[in-house]
């Protein structure tokens, strides 16, 4: 009964009996301000619990409306300041409380929605990704569509905060990936950037990557294998970086102990204009590839 009557308090005085079940720990990755409300959350229901232990059973009783005793004036003077107690509780309740309802991302966070989030078993057998779906899956979710996201974006009514973490998310890959507007991009290609740029999302989202970008370097691995009588040798690929290496110091001023440089997109773009298609970071791997080679104590000469 007691139990209950404390499930009939959350209803009656913050309407949101959701919070007894949920979890203890935010799930999702949505950004930092997202973690702070459901800290602020979590926080107000420890409030709320050690209220409510203060009460004895027949005081929580009086206070839900289930007591069969009969009530003195004291008691019902007691009620009425445990009632004002709870009604100012009520009050200072974070916004994600009372909107529940129209806050679907706070419910997801606290694990009430088990089905929503992404099965990373499955994604990590895919080679290639499109923005949306790289965007949903950094957050820990199944990604959605663009009319689930208006949906979302329609009840909530206000501004909701993973939504505009979704959206940063977009712009930032767009921004590494400009084809990725239409098209898919690969996970040897995301792993690989993301490693670069040093990405804090979903845990569980970088290792899928990380495995999906495995599994691709398998399968090529494998069709190489089917095709020719024998891999690559690593050292004919050490070789051939490094008189690569060398091909582009000498004549495109490619500076190996520069933290950026402009060369990757300029060999990229000279092998588009004759038909070949190179990613800027498969070039920037070869050139790093072939840089480990160089002496130390070298310096490029001034010309």
């Amino acid at each position: 009964m007691f139990e209950k009557n404390v499930r009939k308090l959350y209803s009656l005085y913050f309407y949101c009996e959701w919070l007894l079940d949920a979890g203890d720990k935010n799930l999702l990755s949505l950004g930092k301000e997202f973690d702070e409300r459901i800290v602020d959350l979590l926080a107000f229901r420890q409030l709320v619990e050690k209220e409510i232990s203060l009460l004895s059973e027949e005081e929580l009783a009086r206070l839900v409306g289930n007591s069969t005793e009969e009530v003195s004036e004291d008691d019902q003077a007691t009620t009425i300041r445990h009632d004002k107690k709870f009604r100012n509780l009520a009050r200072a309740a974070p916004a994600e409380v009372i909107m529940s309802s129209k806050q679907a991302f706070t419910l997801w966070a606290l694990g009430l929605r088990p089905e929503v989030f992404a099965d990373f078993d499955y994604w990590e057998k895919f080679e290639a990704f499109t923005l949306g779906e790289l965007a949903w899956l950094s957050t820990g979710l199944t990604p959605q569509t663009a009319t689930a996201e208006k949906e979302l974006q329609k009840m909530a009514r206000t501004h909701v905060f993973p939504l505009a973490e979704l959206e940063r998310r977009r712009k930032l890959i767009l921004r590494a990936f400009p084809k990725a507007r239409r098209g898919h991009i690969t996970a040897q290609e995301f792993h690989i950037w993301s490693s670069q740029v040093r990405l804090e999302w979903y845990g569980p989202f970088h290792e899928m990557i990380q495995n999906a970008a495995n599994l691709s370097d398998q399968d090529q691995v494998e069709t190489h294998l089917t095709t020719s009588e024998r891999p690559p040798d690593k050292r004919e690929i050490d070789k051939i970086a490094q008189l690569f290496t060398v091909m582009a110091i000498d004549h495109l001023g490619y500076d190996p102990n520069a933290k950026r440089s402009p060369v990757p997109k300029e060999i990229s773009d000279l092998a588009a204009e004759i038909g070949v298609d190179v990613s800027d970071d498969t070039v920037r791997k070869y050139l790093k590839l072939g840089s480990r080679f160089i002496p130390d104590d070298w310096k490029p000469s001034i010309r």
